[in-house]
């Protein structure tokens, strides 16, 4: 029998809140750095998919001039997944040649849910919100299969 399994832990993806409008009239983009005026985590620091961050935080730049947040300022959510599979050998009794062997394989297994990057264009309407899963659900799958 063998028991193998794959871990992946990372940090979340950086992004950058833009105006979506092309305030230093360089004709070009429309992805223009916003102004930070507040905490962008809010008081509560709490994510939620209607508001992953505070969208009050930022505003739009002056005229002709260039937005003061830095860039991937802020980060979407880690991602911790892990795949595992379980292997065994049924010997047929007609020699080592002929067996069968049963796989069962589980990706994701515990089903985390890790959100997409929230949309970062202040000209969306869905600005702040996450509209996406960044992971694929669970899938488990089986095998057996004849050796001869």
């Amino acid at each position: 029998m063998a028991l193998n399994g794959i871990v992946q832990i990372t940090s979340g993806k950086p992004y950058t809140v833009t105006t979506g409008e092309d305030a230093e009239n360089v004709g070009c983009c429309n992805q223009e750095r916003a102004n930070v005026s507040g905490n962008p985590n809010g008081g509560t620091g709490v994510h939620t998919r209607a508001e992953w961050f505070n969208t009050s935080a930022f505003t739009l730049p002056t005229a002709f001039t260039y937005g003061a947040e830095r860039p991937n300022s802020l980060v979407s959510q880690h991602w911790n997944n892990v795949d595992m599979n379980i292997a065994r050998k049924f010997n047929l009794g007609l020699g080592e040649q002929r067996y069968f062997e049963f796989r069962a394989e589980a990706f994701n297994l515990f089903n985390n849910v890790v959100f997409n990057t929230p949309d970062s264009t202040m000209s969306d309407t869905s600005f702040g919100q996450v509209t996406g899963q960044w992971n694929n659900p669970r899938v488990l799958q089986m095998s057996l299969k004849l050796y001869y």
